[in-house]
């Protein structure tokens, strides 16, 4: 058993500036819920080899932040839970204009014989339901940063 989703949507901005919210740490800008717990580096960074723990409903999931290139827009993550499965993020930002970036989230999730059913059933119901979420959220804390003095 295994499954793909994906989902699109666009920002203002440009890559090299965007993509970097995609990384385990600028992610808390737009996502006050996420709280990586870091392995690797001391302290928490965005960049290959990145290891850090997260909670969620199916247990601890550990993350491997295996692409980081912020000026090619590319971001990738291996997520394992124990018992449960695996999951892959790949994440793309291209600049569609001078002033626009299209983002392209992709993921795959293979459950263990072990998992939950709900764990492939909710995620190839649920998964692309995130793309509006993570655009409001976004062009949200942008528009809010953008009037912040600076």
């Amino acid at each position: 058993m295994y499954a793909e989703r994906e989902f699109d949507f666009d920002l203002p901005g440009t890559v090299a500036a965007l993509t970097p919210y995609f990384g385990p740490v600028k992610e808390r800008e737009w996502a006050p819920e996420w709280s990586p717990d870091f392995v690797r580096p001391h302290g928490g960074g965005q960049e290959v080899g990145a290891v850090f723990q997260t909670k969620s409903e199916w247990g601890a999931a550990t993350w491997v932040m295996d692409r980081y290139a912020p000026e090619q827009g590319k971001v990738g993550y291996l997520i394992f839970i124990p018992d449960t499965g695996v999951s892959r993020y790949d994440i793309s930002l291209s600049q569609k204009d001078p002033a626009t970036v299209h983002v392209h989230v992709w993921c795959s999730r293979t459950p263990l014989s072990s998992a939950d059913p709900r764990y492939l059933a909710e995620f190839e119901q649920f998964f692309t339901t995130q793309g509006p979420e993570w655009r409001d959220a976004i062009t949200g804390m942008l528009a809010h940063a953008a009037v912040q003095p600076h």
